[in-house]
């Protein structure tokens, strides 16, 4: 997500109805992102799970073309799960880091 605006919310402060559903969504989005991070680096599968929805497309191609791989996209919460963290385990240690710079 980027700052495209010079404010925080889409929502219009003069309903609150409005802001309150956005606060919460983006609340659980920042919620699912840290689960995944830190389920990843703890090899937590439940955790990790949780992050996910049960029909969860997860597609790494654009980051992974800056290093030419091609991954495939990866469909449903337990094929993501499994492949995730079975590429890692006894290999690579993961330290997720949360920041709010895009460089």
């Amino acid at each position: 997500m980027y700052v495209t605006t010079d404010h925080a919310l889409a929502a219009p402060a003069t309903d609150p109805a409005a802001v309150a559903a956005e606060l919460r969504d983006r609340t659980e989005i920042l919620d699912a992102l840290l689960r995944f991070g830190l389920g990843q680096d703890l090899h937590d599968r439940e955790l990790f799970a949780s992050s996910f929805t049960p029909d969860a497309e997860l597609d790494f191609r654009p980051a992974a073309a800056a290093w030419g791989a091609e991954p495939p996209v990866m469909a449903g919460r337990d094929h993501i799960v499994t492949t995730i963290l079975g590429m890692f385990a006894d290999r690579v240690t993961t330290t997720h880091q949360v920041t709010n710079r895009s460089n």
